[in-house]
């Protein structure tokens, strides 16, 4: 397997190309990746190409630096059905194309109907059904690489369909780096479809100039199946934006010895079980569970409606709501992925909430559990009642001694590394030293 090259380079005066499917004003964790690189490229290279999905009808386009050229393609015909009903109904409720309707617990019956329809899409198209976005977006990659080839590119996974289109930059002898936030083969792969995963996960490290990761275990697990790295990976991990507090709150307890706060917020796929926390909730005294999700499970639902002191939902909430609602917790959630060793994307942009983390393990290989103890940024536990019960009560006893901030280290140094600028700035070293490889291999 292949990894990034030379030992300095710069992108100055060089065209780079981001493929990315999801990219703002798309919300999905990848988009915000994305959309992260792009803004730091964008201020060391000559020209930042970025190839997408285009937005849902009625969307704004994102606000880019001056010198990124946004190629935003048609998703097919299926999702570009759904995003011009999507936008009827907005327009016919006067609300604005891209609010997130707040309180939204569960789909109705039409949202159920598009939710089947797409997971039975999903099982019929390899690798799923944005399979239909390649379309489009090869024939604007055939055109850019006619007119204006790139020096050097990006190809960001998830999700498997940008990959598809990483041959047409080996034919253009293109550089490029895999971004791998995600293996090809992951827990939620369809079994049917496994055996071609694989072979794509296998292709891409092969072709590939350079692949990044975003944790050491996560390498090593692609290494165990498809053999060692010839040059190790770029670790590039999940990150925090730059809005840190530059001092950790004081957590005074307050005078009328309200509860601990816990907040979660991103989705509560499969992988990740929350119903041992609620029960270890609903045992300890003195607990509140905030939960900022579309479509809860039945099982905090019903909490919920039983225990509304406990428990407060509050739907799907626009990525800004969700920080709001980080910064009022005393302490944040986090749910391990059970059946892989990739970090959650939300723990990282936990750390730059300042708020101590509980983050509840998979697995006891689980790498976010060493994360968290070596920068004393918080708990973990095992996914068990007993284990989660006896952390919530040391974060209820510490908020009520006012000992959060001693006992924690919260401040914005022990994090700086995991912050969006320094991560993209390790893509924009190892981008500029493939540059420079390629440029010498073609020199006469």
């Amino acid at each position: 397997m292949n990894g990034p090259l030379a030992e300095r380079g710069t992108l100055a005066s060089r065209r780079v190309l981001v493929v990315a499917h999801d990219f703002p004003p798309l919300r999905s964790p990848q988009a915000i990746r994305a959309w992260h690189f792009v803004r730091t490229l964008s201020g060391e290279a000559g020209e930042v190409v970025v190839l997408c999905r285009r937005p849902p009808a009625g969307a704004p386009a994102p606000v880019l630096a001056a010198n990124v050229r946004y190629l935003a393609t048609s998703p097919g015909p299926f999702e570009s059905t759904v995003d011009a009903l999507v936008a009827w109904r907005r327009r016919a409720r006067g609300a604005p194309s891209d609010d997130v309707t707040p309180g939204a617990l569960s789909l109705n019956w039409k949202g159920l109907a598009l939710k089947r329809l797409r997971r039975m899409l999903d099982l019929m198209v390899f690798p799923d059904a944005r399979r239909f976005w390649v379309r489009s977006a090869a024939e604007a990659l055939a055109a850019l690489l006619r007119e204006s080839r790139p020096d050097v590119a990006v190809v960001m996974h998830e999700p498997a369909a940008s990959l598809l289109l990483a041959p047409m930059l080996d034919r253009a002898r293109v550089p490029w780096i895999a971004d791998l936030a995600d293996p090809v083969v992951a827990p939620y792969t369809p079994r049917h479809w496994r055996r071609r995963a694989f072979a794509l996960e296998q292709e891409t490290l092969r072709a590939a100039t350079g692949v990044a990761v975003t944790n050491s275990a996560t390498a090593d697990l692609l290494a165990e199946r498809h053999g060692p790295w010839r040059t190790p990976p770029l670790i590039l991990s999940q990150g925090h934006g730059e809005a840190v507090e530059e001092a950790p709150p004081t957590f005074d307890a307050p005078k009328d010895g309200g509860p601990l706060r816990l907040c979660y917020t991103g989705r509560l796929y499969a992988f990740r079980r929350i119903d041992p926390v609620i029960d270890a909730i609903l045992a300890i005294e003195g607990v509140q569970l905030v939960v900022a999700c579309p479509e809860p499970p039945t099982a905090l639902l019903d909490a919920a409606r039983r225990f509304p002191s406990r428990f407060e939902l509050h739907g799907e909430v626009a990525h800004a709501k969700a920080l709001s609602l980080q910064g009022s917790a005393d302490a944040l959630l986090s749910l391990g992925n059970a059946g892989t060793v990739q970090s959650p994307g939300k723990l990282f942009e936990y750390f730059g909430a300042a708020r101590p983390v509980l983050h509840v393990a998979s697995n006891r290989l689980d790498p976010q559990v060493g994360l968290i103890a070596g920068l004393r940024r918080g708990l973990s536990c095992d996914n068990d009642v007993a284990s989660i019960a006896r952390c919530i009560v040391e974060l209820r006893d510490l908020k009520a001694a006012r000992g959060m901030a001693t006992r924690f280290d919260l401040s914005k140094d022990a994090i700086d590394r995991f912050g969006w600028p320094a991560i993209g700035q390790a893509l924009v070293r190892a981008l500029g030293r493939l540059a420079d490889d390629a440029a010498l291999r073609r020199r006469p």
